[in-house]
Order: structure tokens, then C-alpha cells, then sequence
């Protein structure tokens, strides 16, 4: 399946040896190719951008929440999950983009269920990893009381001074101009995806951080959202992750859906220069 980044003349570095162990789950890998780069690519994705939220937001290293340092590891963590698994899957690496390359761009509607279970399985795995890589310092900075601070260390929640609908709408539109501009970069009857797709993808995420993103965190994303919500359920934040922040969660998946959808929308019907194009 060619994706945002299509290399289809790459020779490989070495061939498969028979007589290797991993020989034989061979078929079972071919079979779900795309769904495994999809987890892959979420996995790097993810486990990035709460790295660098953890950081700045303990001040480990030296690192502060002051200035733009998370739009900018946002923006590299895109650009590094895109190359993991963009030639593989597509890189959505995002349920909303998933569904709105489904409804406007032909993507097959059978494979959106998994590619959402891979995505979000893929960001649980990354809170998984961030939880046991920055225990200490998560047990110092919460006292091992597992509140709603902590919490945010993982997710966004809703400050006092915003209400639900503000949330709603700052997600809207940052997911509508997020997937304004990846339907624009990935056009093949525009400029059309190259080796650069991921480098420009990353940019994009981090322009979209440093001009919107000071509302909701830019989330953009229900699986990176439901994935580590999921996650802390289980760790002991028990309800916090859902009740929080006035239930703000729905909030966080429903908005960059539909905004994805019109985003994708307004891009096809504004720039499309060639009629029923699909999403292969």
C-alpha cells in the first residue's frame, strides 16, 4: 500500500533468510502490515510527545514549559512517526485522519476499525513506556497520590477559566487546518508527497503548536488521547482520567473528528483537481 511517502523503487538491504525464526511469522506480518506500521508509527508518535510534555512540566534536565518547547518536539515526533510506518500504512497515525480519508478521499471503510484499535493501542504503549521511564520523578512530583496534576502529565484537561464549548471549537479548528494541510502536502495532483512529506508534515505540526495550540494543547488526536486515559485507568488515577477537568475526554474525540472531516472536506473541495481521486 503506497502511503504519504511512496519509495517504490527502494532496494532492500538484505533478503529474508529462511532459516530465521522470524521467517515464519512472515505471513502473519504480511497479512497485517498496515495495522502494524500504523501501531509502530502512533508508538514513536506518542511516546515523543508525552516525553517532552513530562519534561517540561517536571522541569527534568533543565527543561521548562516556558517558551516553545513542545510544539517543537510535537512537530518532530509527527515527522519521526510519519517515517516510521508513512511508506507502510499512509501514517495516519490519528483516528481523525483516518476517518477523514475514509469519507473523502476513498480510504476503505473495513480497515478504519483497526487502524483506530492499532492507533490507540499503539498510544497505550507509549504511556506504558513514559509511566515506567519517568516513575521517580512522576512519584516526586505527585507524592504518589495519583491527582489530577499528575494526570495532566499525561493528557489534557480543562482549566477553570474555559468552558466546554471553547474546548470543542479550539479543537475543531485546530484539527480542520491540520488536515486542510495534510490533505494539501500528500496531493499528488498538487505538489504530491516526496522524501520530505514527514519533514514538512513535522513542520506543519509544530506551526499548528506555536499559532494555536495554547487553548487545548493542540490534542488533534482521540487516540492520543484515549490510549493514555485507558492507560491510567489501570495505574491508578482510577476515575480522574474521565471525570476531570469537567469530562472534557468526549470533548477531546469528537471535536478533531468532525473537524478532520471538514478540514479534509474544504481542501478537496476547494483544491481537488482531479474528480473521485482515492486514497490508495
Amino acid at each position: 500500500m503506497e502511503g504519504f511517502l511512496s519509495t517504490p523503487h527502494s532496494i532492500p538491504i538484505c533478503n529474508p533468510d529462511p532459516e530465521h525464526k522470524l521467517y515464519y511469522s512472515r505471513n502473519f506480518r504480511s497479512t497485517y502490515r498496515e495495522y502494524l506500521g500504523e501501531f509502530l508509527g502512533t508508538f514513536v508518535f506518542i511516546s515523543f510527545i508525552i516525553g517532552v510534555v513530562q519534561q517540561c512540566k517536571m522541569e527534568i534536565g533543565g527543561y521548562s514549559i516556558v517558551g516553545n518547547t513542545i510544539p517543537w518536539g510535537v512537530g518532530f515526533a509527527f515527522m519521526l512517526g510519519h517515517f516510521m510506518c508513512n511508506g507502510i500504512s499512509g501514517g495516519h497515525v490519528n483516528p481523525a485522519i483516518t476517518l477523514s480519508m475514509a469519507v473523502n478521499r476513498g480510504f476503505p471503510w473495513k480497515k478504519v476499525p483497526w487502524y483506530i484499535i492499532a492507533q490507540v493501542f499503539g498510544a497505550f504503549c507509549s504511556a506504558l513506556l513514559n509511566f515506567t521511564y519517568f516513575h521517580a520523578q512522576i512519584v516526586r512530583f505527585d507524592k504518589g497520590t495519583r491527582d489530577i496534576e499528575s494526570a495532566g502529565l499525561f493528557v489534557a484537561f480543562l482549566p477553570e477559566y474555559m468552558t466546554i464549548g471553547t474546548a470543542f471549537y479550539a479543537e475543531f479548528i485546530d484539527t480542520a487546518f491540520f488536515a486542510l494541510c495534510i490533505f494539501a502536502i500528500t496531493d499528488r495532483m498538487n505538489i504530491g508527497a516526496t522524501h520530505y512529506t514527514p519533514l514538512a508534515l513535522g513542520m506543519m505540526m509544530c506551526g499548528i503548536g506555536l499559532s494555536f495550540g495554547s487553548l487545548t494543547g493542540f490534542n488533534m488526536n482521540p487516540a492520543r488521547d484515549m490510549g493514555p486515559r485507558i492507560f491510567m485507568s489501570i495505574a491508578g488515577w482510577e476515575s480522574i482520567p474521565w471525570t476531570g477537568g469537567d469530562h472534557i475526554f468526549w470533548v477531546l474525540w469528537v471535536a478533531p473528528a468532525l473537524g478532520a472531516i471538514v478540514g479534509g472536506f474544504i481542501y478537496e473541495f476547494f483544491a481537488c483537481s482531479k474528480p473521485n481521486k482515492q486514497f490508495n
